[in-house]
């Protein structure tokens, strides 16, 4: 059904049919099809694997915000939302790139634990948890004069592989990569993040 929904050609309506075995579209007297000009928008935190037919009918955006990014949508809703300013100052302090679950609705709860008089930061730690790896990846390409060196101090501290080190730079180049189609991060930032302290 959805991908009848989802196609139309010159921008003509869209005719949607669908079988059922069900007596309740005799009972209610449903048709079978029926035609619609609507449009459809489709909110998706991961995309369905057996989705592939319903995005290929679709202008795909995808909202992945940088670290920098998320903080200034932060600021710019901290009243909106009734954000504490600690907690915001714990979040550019203690967060990063690496960091998961840091959207405004984490930093909703953490705020209302905050006015209900609990220790905050503690439940942070647990909700606001860190990819420890890649967050070292990020420190080890700042601190480091070369590719080399980053990538012996990467697998010194963390025990994994050189073919580890290339697959979480991979991800970290996707992310960025996506930034800039979107042009939210410029070439030249895009490269120098790569490179992080190497020259």
């Amino acid at each position: 059904m959805l991908k009848s929904l989802c196609w139309t050609i010159n921008g003509g309506s869209k005719e949607v049919s669908y079988q059922s075995t069900s007596d309740k579209l005799k009972e209610e007297s449903l048709p079978t099809s029926f035609k619609t000009n609507v449009s459809v928008v489709l909110i998706f935190n991961k995309i369905p694997q057996d989705f592939k037919a319903i995005v290929n009918r679709a202008v795909t955006l995808n909202f992945d915000f940088s670290f920098d990014e998320k903080l200034k949508i932060f600021e710019e809703f901290k009243d909106k939302a009734k954000l504490e300013d600690e907690v915001l100052d714990y979040v550019k302090t203690n967060c990063s790139s690496a960091t998961k679950n840091l959207s405004i609705r984490s930093l909703v709860i953490l705020s209302n634990l905050k006015r209900n008089g609990y220790n905050f930061s503690d439940f942070a730690e647990e909700i606001l948890t860190c990819d420890e790896d890649e967050r070292l990846l990020f420190d080890c390409l700042k601190n480091s004069k070369t590719m080399k060196e980053a990538q012996i101090k990467w697998c010194e501290k963390t025990g994994r592989s050189r073919a580890g080190f290339f697959r979480y730079k991979r991800k970290s180049q996707k992310s960025q990569k996506s930034q800039v189609s979107r042009g939210t991060l410029s070439e030249t930032k895009f490269n120098n993040n790569l490179k992080g302290g190497i020259k």
